[in-house]
């Protein structure tokens, strides 16, 4: 399995009274993210809360990162981490970079979930009886 085509996007959702009420502005913004496979799996992965002041910046990151993903298997997922981490420019990436890397990771642990019939919590590891 290869991955073939991403697609990045921006929503907005109406901020609410309650606990996530804090930022910038009425709207909380996101970068979402599919990432598709040569067997038509798709991923889906958002990278969060960013304030309108760097959305772009975000999906600009968001979008450098994925270009390295062509070819790539997408269960590779701690392998795809380091590179990408590695790529950011090393060591303990953190703010955009951090958040970027985040949704791709979410939407590659959607395509190994959806490629093994399995919900991602049994994938991590899940609760156990014994």
């Amino acid at each position: 399995m290869k991955i073939v085509d991403y697609q990045t996007g921006v929503v907005s959702v109406p901020r609410e009274e309650g606990p996530l009420t804090g930022g910038v502005g009425s709207q909380a913004e996101f970068v979402t993210i599919k990432v598709r496979t040569d067997n038509g799996i798709e991923g889906i992965g958002y990278s969060g809360f960013a304030s309108s002041l760097m959305l772009k910046a975000l999906k600009a990151t968001v979008d450098a990162l994925l270009e390295q993903l062509t070819g790539e298997d997408p269960r590779n997922t701690e392998r795809i981490n380091e590179n990408l981490r590695a790529i950011a420019g090393g060591g303990a990436p953190s703010g955009l970079v951090t958040r970027a890397i985040s949704g791709i990771d979410v939407a590659l642990w959607d395509i190994k979930g959806k490629h093994s019939d399995q919900p991602i919590y049994k994938l991590l590891g899940g609760y156990q009886d014994q």
